[in-house]
């Protein structure tokens, strides 16, 4: 079967956090089927492992899939709203590789990369879409932590919800969890989970990191996110404003280390002392490894966090706010920390863990244990081949689901 993929970004080095995602799914793709990939990228990003998966690969520049009026209109947006539209509209760059190739390569099934890119639908081919998150959900979580400023995204979760009916009709929806699964059951819509695939990091730096009391020695506090996204702009601002100056005040010793994707100029000089804010880092581990506590304070969001399941397999603890463990069971005080957006609050708990190693190596390989069982690569890989296996033999959900039942059961 030929598969083709349209991405909004085409995954390149380092293949982290939203890139890591399609990649995975490429992959498994790639492994009975052949394919072929459509999406944006920088002039100057590494696309060689695309090209060695994939027949076909064509590239929209990043400024074409983003005209001007686009960007324009999308910062008016975000004064009301963190959620993008789900709109009709198509980037004309990329919409225009799409039709070029289903007119000379053919493709049996379409594979698309968010709510938004279903208008990128084909007349008689099978339409995969691939849901990182929800939109409706998002609009409720940012109206839910900001009513006044984000009043609009009521009226357009309600608008988000229509869309998710129409545009995933005939489709084959993909949710990385059972909570957006769900989401999604109660609008009508059938859909089939694979969760986001998570690598363990080597054990060594778990166990040299639980090992000693911080006590009077800064603590070491790590936040990871791309600054594309509204929640990781308000969660770095309140880490600045709101937590280092608590910090300060109670007399915790800290060294914190804010790192992501275009971090924004005015940030790392609002930064402050024992506050440290790099933006683009070409290598995530080190910051890891020399971490003590993760923080995760998003103040709205949805979806399984890639940056929460990526500290947790290093064995750190990480407390958050709710919104930084969506689609995780039930694991407060066992594998992670939930506290609200109260800095007070955070900077005790900060204290209690610094002072702790034992509790501290306790979260952190619990928090190991479940991304091992839940998140490892040859659990996803099978979910993801099994869609796959369904979508060639003319099956959906309920064919994608017995298939992985099926290999999952001892002995088939």
């Amino acid at each position: 079967m030929r598969i083709l993929f349209v991405l909004p970004d085409l995954p390149h080095p380092p293949f982290t956090g939203a890139h890591a995602r399609p990649l995975t799914l490429l992959r498994a793709a790639a492994r009975k089927h052949e394919v072929a990939v459509v999406g944006a990228a920088p002039a100057d990003a590494d696309l060689g492992v695309l090209r060695e998966l994939c027949s076909e690969v064509r590239v929209a520049p990043v400024g074409g899939a983003r005209p001007a009026p686009r960007r324009a209109a999308t910062a008016g947006r975000r004064l009301v709203t963190p959620v993008p539209l789900v709109s009709a509209g198509r980037a004309r760059s990329v919409a225009g590789l799409v039709d070029e190739l289903a007119a000379s390569w053919r493709p049996e099934a379409l594979v698309v990369e968010t709510l938004h890119a279903a208008h990128y639908r084909l007349p008689d081919v099978p339409l995969v879409v691939d849901l990182p998150e929800v939109p409706s959900g998002l609009c409720e979580s940012a109206a839910a932590a900001r009513p006044v400023r984000y009043l609009a995204a009521n009226l357009q979760a309600a608008t988000s919800r229509r869309y998710e009916r129409s545009l995933l009709r005939d489709t084959i929806p993909v949710t990385i969890n059972d909570g957006d699964r769900e989401r999604l059951a109660t609008l009508g819509v059938e859909s089939y989970t694979i969760p986001l695939a998570i690598d363990l990091p080597p054990e060594d730096a778990v166990y040299e990191r639980g090992s000693v009391a911080r006590h009077d020695v800064a603590v070491r506090l790590l936040f990871i996110g791309s600054f594309v996204h509204a929640p990781n702009r308000d969660a770095a601002k309140w880490l600045v404003k709101k937590l280092a100056p608590e910090l300060r005040a109670e007399r915790v010793p800290f060294a914190m280390v804010i790192a992501g994707l275009q971090a924004p100029h005015r940030l790392r000089k609002a930064a402050g002392a024992g506050v440290t804010v790099m933006s683009d880092a070409p290598d995530l581990d080190p910051l890891y490894r020399s971490a003590d506590i993760v923080l995760a304070p998003l103040p709205h969001g949805g979806g399984t966090k890639n940056k929460t399941l990526e500290a947790m397999a290093w064995g750190l603890p990480v407390i958050g706010t709710p919104q930084a463990f969506t689609g995780l069971p039930q694991l407060d005080g066992r594998a992670f920390v939930v506290d609200p957006l109260d800095a007070l609050q955070v900077t005790r708990r900060i204290g209690a863990l610094r002072d702790d190693p034992e509790l501290r190596l306790q979260l952190g390989l619990a928090a190991r244990q479940y991304v091992a069982a839940a998140h490892s690569p040859d659990l996803v890989d099978a979910r993801a081949v099994a869609l796959f296996d369904a979508v060639a033999s003319g099956g959906g959900v309920a064919q994608a689901e017995a298939l992985a039942r099926a290999d999952a059961t001892p002995g088939s």
